[in-house]
């Protein structure tokens, strides 16, 4: 991931999980937020003021259950595969501009397409 990304772009941490789907419920197993709890601990983010971009469904709901207000679904080939659930996800949840207790939602259809304004002024 690091090669891919270059040397221009600072990373500070990249968490990955290896627990199977048999993992315990407070494992990093999404959509437990059980890793960007610790990722929060350990790099002193503010999850609220912090943005998740995920390519399934699991990916929003670990976001959401960690209480960030900020989502974004790209497609990709899992994206693609899982854009229903995500709607039907929407609407279950009542995700919608008017409920200010929804985290807000964006849906891409490529990270190309990603609002460059969303990013805190540190990231430009």
């Amino acid at each position: 991931m690091l090669k891919l990304l270059g040397d221009e772009i600072f990373i500070a941490a990249i968490y990955a999980n290896s627990h199977g789907p048999d993992s315990p419920t407070d494992s990093w197993r999404k959509p437990s937020p059980s890793m960007l709890l610790a990722a929060a601990v350990d790099l002193n983010l503010d999850l609220e003021n912090s943005l998740l971009i995920g390519d399934r469904l699991t990916d929003l709901q670990a976001g959401e259950s960690a209480g960030l207000k900020s989502l974004c679904h790209v497609l990709s080939i899992h994206g693609i595969n899982e854009r229903v659930q995500i709607a039907n996800w929407i609407t279950q949840n009542q995700m919608k501009p008017s409920n200010p207790a929804s985290p807000k939602l964006l849906l891409l259809s490529s990270l190309l397409d990603f609002p460059l304004n969303l990013l805190p002024a540190s990231f430009e």
